[in-house]
């Protein structure tokens, strides 16, 4: 027998074309907050649930919707409220101002970029969700996933001049000067700051790939990052040219 969830009454309607979104809405049913059919994407949702909410809003703030007092709560709130559900203990952390203003600016980083995050396309069925372009929260992206991606090149650079591989550092400093000549070439481009956004998620998605390597005790240092400045070269070049047609469209 199927085991009822904490918020039956409850319905999510989340961005389906973002992979983030499918995955994080998904793991609430998962656990028993939600029902599985209760997870609604925003290309399937009906006009009864439409006409309930704040079409504008929920395009930035993912939408909790009650099917018994047809009342809805937005983003953080609805996040607080289901976490809350299957962990109480957590309840006194979500009242925190400190803790909420946190969460707050973190969840407009992400929710403002998450198309950019994902590289996801625009829907071509339904209610496309696609947030609005918000030029601050693009560049605080753009500047803090740098910022990740170059502590953590600076860090692999050490480690390898520790290696006495020079000639590999050469190669991860090769690769660097590459990325820093497609982040000038983007001044040239119409959407230079989409083109930007994109370059910095791929660049840090591909650092944090090479990320585990920092922490390897190796007895051949040579071959493992060998093989780590290939999967970086790869990585790479893989999520831009996934990425291509979604940036100039």
């Amino acid at each position: 027998m199927k085991k009822k969830s904490l918020l039956p009454q409850k319905v999510i309607i989340y961005d389906d074309t973002c992979p983030m979104c499918k995955w994080y809405t998904e793991k609430f049913a998962s656990i028993g907050v939600l029902e599985e059919e209760n997870r609604v994407g925003f290309s399937e949702v009906n006009a009864e649930i439409i006409e309930k909410i704040d079409v504008d809003r929920c395009r930035h703030e993912i939408p909790l919707y009650d099917t018994e007092t047809q009342t809805v709560i937005y983003g953080p709130e609805a996040l607080y409220l289901l976490l809350g559900s299957k962990w109480p203990v957590f309840k006194p952390l979500f009242s925190m101002k400190w803790f909420r203003t946190f969460i707050y600016y973190l969840y407009q980083i992400v929710t403002y970029n998450r198309r950019i995050i994902a590289g996801s396309p625009s829907q071509p069925k339904g209610f496309d969700c696609a947030p609005d372009f918000n030029l601050t929260y693009r560049w605080v992206y753009i500047i803090l996933g740098g910022c990740v991606s170059m502590l953590i090149a600076w860090n692999a650079r050490r480690i390898l001049l520790e290696y006495h591989s020079e000639q590999l550092n050469f190669i991860g400093e090769g690769l660097s000067y590459v990325v820093l000549a497609a982040i000038v070439a983007g001044a040239f481009f119409r959407k230079r700051i989409t083109y930007w956004g994109h370059l910095i998620t791929v660049w840090l998605i591909s650092n944090l790939i090479v990320f585990p390597f920092l922490f390897l005790p190796v007895h051949f240092p040579h071959l493992v990052w060998a093989t780590g400045l290939c999967l970086l070269a790869l990585a790479s070049a893989f999520l831009m040219g996934k990425r291509w047609k979604v940036i100039f469209t």
